[in-house]
């Protein structure tokens, strides 16, 4: 099935992008605003949206007319679900609470194509207009990733990496340099990476050996975070996408 993620929350929008072709589903695009969902969802015309009904106040439900409109199955993966509004809708979602990504991946499995396959395929012929949304993302074991995270200690390091086109070739290359891909987490523009102990000395000898390895190419941007005394891992990562702290590298 060809399936549209629409979540404004970044390291949840990347665990679900995992799962999906671990499942064997195609993942089609990914949106972070209502508007940005809709448009994805009238052009992609996908057979399924998986859809976080926080991330527009009063227009969330948008996106599941959109999505129902045009055929598609809907999970809805929230931390808080309407049960009496979502039951009116003639087709009721599927809802799973985040963050259970184990009972989410069951859902993914079990979803299969209904209906006549003809239309299906007469459906997906239709022309698609561009629109400005994220591509899908390359991603390495997000799971393992977001375990490491949690088990992220005061002292430990993450980094950022933002780029145009080139995060895969960044992350094989810091994988070449970590020797652990478990810490190295790639989506289409971006790459994040914990570096276990060693502080800022230790973040600033990786970035130095990144650099001398030729990894990040002309234009990236280059952010990152200590995790410190009392802080959970978690806060550190989302004060990492908030912006932390710039290095110029060149």
């Amino acid at each position: 099935m060809r399936i549209v993620v629409c979540d404004e929350e970044g390291m949840m929008r990347e665990a679900v992008e995992t799962i999906i072709p671990k499942v064997g589903h195609d993942l089609v695009g990914v949106a972070d605003t209502t508007a940005v969902g809709v448009a994805l969802i009238e052009a992609a015309r996908p057979d399924a949206v998986v859809f976080d009904m926080t991330i527009g106040y009063n227009t969330d439900f948008d996106v599941i007319e959109a999505a129902q409109e045009v055929g598609a199955t809907v999970v809805v993966f929230s931390y808080n679900t309407d049960d009496h509004l979502l039951s009116q809708y003639r087709t009721r979602p599927i809802v799973v609470h985040k963050p259970d990504l184990v009972l989410l991946e069951a859902a993914l499995e079990r979803l299969e194509l209904e209906g006549d396959r003809a239309v299906e395929a007469e459906r997906r012929e239709r022309p698609m207009r561009e629109i400005p949304v994220p591509p899908p993302t390359s991603l390495s074991d997000a799971a393992a990733f977001y375990e490491a995270i949690n088990e992220a200690a005061p002292g430990d390091a993450l980094v950022s990496i933002e780029t145009d086109d080139e995060a895969t070739f960044v992350a094989d290359r810091i994988v070449e340099v970590l020797r652990a891909d478990d810490r190295v987490l790639a989506t289409a523009r971006t790459v994040r990476v914990l570096l276990i102990s060693g502080g800022v000395a230790g973040r600033d000898s990786f970035l130095e050996r990144l650099v001398a390895v030729a990894a990040l190419p002309p234009g990236a941007t280059v952010r990152s975070v200590i995790v410190a005394e009392g802080e959970s891992p978690l806060d550190a990562f989302d004060r990492l996408k908030a912006g932390g702290e710039v290095h110029d590298l060149g």
